[in-house]
Order: C-alpha cells, then structure tokens, then sequence
C-alpha cells in the first residue's frame, strides 16, 4: 500500500468520524430534546447509563456508515487520478 493511499485512508476515517459525531449530536438534541451524553460525571447528571450507551451505539453505526461511502468515494477519486 502507498503512502498516499495510507493518508488517503486515515483522513476518511478523521472525516467520518467528525461528519458523524456531528449530525449525531445535531439529531439527538433536536430530535430526542435532551443533552448529548459528554461521558464526563459533572456534566452527565440525569442522563441514564442506557441513553449513553444508546449514544455510543448510535454514534458507532452512523461513523461505520460515514466511513464506508467516503471510504468509497475516496478509492474512485484515488483510481481516477492513478489512471
């Protein structure tokens, strides 16, 4: 493997992870009307622990779906530019 396809593949991963947490959070707040679970005890208080683990469930499909179209996209780009 090259290392532009390395780099290639490391950003898609940062990307998706930052795309996903983000329209997590955005859907969780509007759409459930309650805090987005910071894993931080302080902050946390009334947010049960089966609404942070529903989060980080959440979360990991919606980052594993993100990470699989750009994932996708990004090797078209990469065989495009190769031929």
């Amino acid at each position: 493997m090259s290392l532009k396809t390395r780099l290639i593949s490391m950003g898609t991963v940062a990307v998706a992870g930052f795309i996903a947490r983000h329209v997590v959070e955005a859907v969780w707040e509007k759409g459930l009307h309650q805090r987005v679970p910071t894993g931080d005890a302080d902050n946390d208080e009334g947010i049960s622990i089966v609404q942070m683990a529903a989060f980080a469930a959440v979360t990991a499909g919606v980052t594993s779906l993100v990470n699989s179209i750009i994932s996708s996209k990004a090797e078209r780009w990469n065989t495009k530019l190769e031929a």
